[in-house]
């Protein structure tokens, strides 16, 4: 479940480059010192050297592990309960996703899971019983549909939590990417800069303006 954040900042910010348009007249003719004065100006930006120099990068980055680390305990804890159906499954998922369950919503956890228990353990004896009854053979064949299909849904279920942590992640990223932007725009539009590019595809500028976005970001 776990993704790099480093790798989801580059993926967000990176698309071809960033490219901030503030200002910029348009150029009809006139003289070369005409035309000079009115080109717009152009800078760059390190967005890795953002992203290391970024004091608060732990935080980001712990925010993230934590997300994976309870959705992965959520997981792991519905896991153990393969006996339950698919609305069982969902409402222990609910109950489970709750930052602050009740009495109540633990007392229905553990009925779910001690139910979930009860026929995983008939099923055990039922399969190690030597002389099964026509009765209990079918009980036992009733059982093992039962598991099989709640192993069919928690890997739904699964699918689901990997889902919701994508979700929470990048928006955790998508807050730092719109932060980055801003500080980018005001420190471009305080040095009159038209265009900003990401320095991994500008081949060359004579404003990298990094470390004042660093700063900026930093305060």
């Amino acid at each position: 479940m776990m993704t790099s954040s480093t790798y989801r900042f580059r993926q967000m910010m990176t698309c071809a480059a960033v490219a901030l348009t503030l200002a910029g007249g348009s150029v009809l003719g006139g003289s070369r010192a005409a035309y000079a004065a009115d080109a717009p100006a152009f800078g760059s930006v390190d967005l890795q050297k953002i992203q290391a120099g970024y004091t608060k990068r732990a935080d980001l980055e712990r925010s993230i592990q934590d997300i994976n680390v309870r959705l992965s305990n959520q997981l792991k804890t519905q896991s153990g309960s393969d006996m339950l159906n698919l609305q069982q499954q969902q409402e222990l998922q609910a109950l489970l996703s709750k930052t602050a369950p009740t009495d109540a919503d633990k007392a229905r956890i553990t009925a779910l899971q001690e139910q979930s228990n009860k026929d995983a353990a008939e099923l055990t004896a039922l399969q190690q019983k030597a002389n099964a009854t026509a009765d209990e053979k079918a009980r036992m064949s009733a059982l093992t549909n039962q598991r099989k299909q709640g192993q069919q849904i928690l890997q739904q279920i699964s699918e689901s939590y990997s889902e919701q942590f994508k979700t929470e992640a990048d928006k955790i990223n998508g807050q730092f990417t719109d932060s980055v932007k801003q500080a980018i725009a005001a420190v471009a539009k305080d040095k009159n800069l038209s265009v900003v590019f990401d320095s991994a595809v500008a081949v060359y500028t004579a404003n990298d303006i990094s470390d004042e976005v660093l700063k900026r970001l930093n305060k």
